[in-house]
């Protein structure tokens, strides 16, 4: 089967079966992200009950030619459309599979490149329990202050706006590493606040939710995939620093991030 049929096999499931694009309650009030994730795991339930294994096989890579079974992201499996819900707070990952032939997880964190820009760390004051005296990125605490101090004095300068591309801030190689080490664990690991429940070991890159073209799974189950991830994504990093997410009594902590006094919180997503 070529991929041309494949793929009018994949879009005859989204234009003919209601069930299967049935926008029910829980996808009410989504953001595009948000929504977007949830009719992706749709689509791989409807692939998984229909044991389409030559397009989860397009999607996920050989590992998937004898079927997946699916989970959500605490790894409670599906057997409906109605358990497909959105992943709870304190998970990186929005689903889970495992493959059939090879008893293997894959953890997957979707990445909608369609909608609004995917965010990495939302809005996170320094004095977030990860940047703490015991939290996981204390360690690059002093070199992302210098990093931070770069972009504020470009802004004040009005050399960059809020939103800054990172390859403007010239970054020396140990400052890149910093950043780097910074959306490895804000992508596959934890938050501002703690440790994910669930993290995250693969990528799936979502540009077009028709077209499984369009679709790419990265496997990231290892230090150096997950740094080679990172490489990828490093050229389209936009970071900013804002006032939303401040705590309302700002601390001595905080202050070394501040610009105009209340913008103090570190924002970086993935520029479109």
């Amino acid at each position: 089967m070529t991929d041309n049929e494949l793929d009018n096999i994949f879009s005859k499931l989204d234009l003919n079966e209601k069930d299967f694009l049935d926008y029910s309650d829980n996808e009410d009030d989504g953001n595009q992200g948000e929504i977007c994730e949830l009719r992706v795991i749709k689509k791989i339930f409807r692939l998984m009950t229909d044991g389409n294994t030559q397009i989860l096989k397009k999607i996920f890579g050989k590992d998937a030619e004898e079927n997946i079974i699916l989970y959500n992201s605490v790894k409670q499996e599906i057997k409906n459309t109605k358990d497909i819900t959105k992943a709870p707070p304190g998970t990186k990952s929005d689903f889970i599979i495992k493959f059939i032939k090879t008893d293997n997880y894959m953890n997957i964190s979707i990445k909608s490149k369609y909608a609004s820009p995917p965010a990495i760390l939302n809005h996170t004051p320094r004095s977030a329990v990860v940047f703490s005296e015991n939290g996981d990125l204390f360690n690059q605490l002093i070199l992302l202050d210098e990093i931070v101090k770069i972009m504020n004095l470009k802004r004040s300068n009005k050399e960059v706006g809020e939103d800054i591309n990172i390859n403007k801030l010239n970054l020396n190689d140990t400052q890149k590493q910093c950043i780097i080490n910074i959306i490895k664990y804000f992508i596959f690991e934890g938050s501002g606040s703690k440790k994910s429940i669930s993290p995250a070991n693969s990528i799936l890159e979502i540009y077009n939710i028709h077209n499984i073209n369009e679709w790419k799974f990265i496997l990231c189950n290892s230090y150096e995939l997950k740094n080679n991830y990172v490489n990828l994504i490093y050229d389209k990093l936009i970071l900013s620093i804002r006032n939303k997410g401040m705590p309302k009594k700002i601390s001595d902590y905080c202050k070394p991030w501040l610009f105009n006094t209340k913008n103090g919180s570190l924002h970086i997503r993935i520029k479109k």
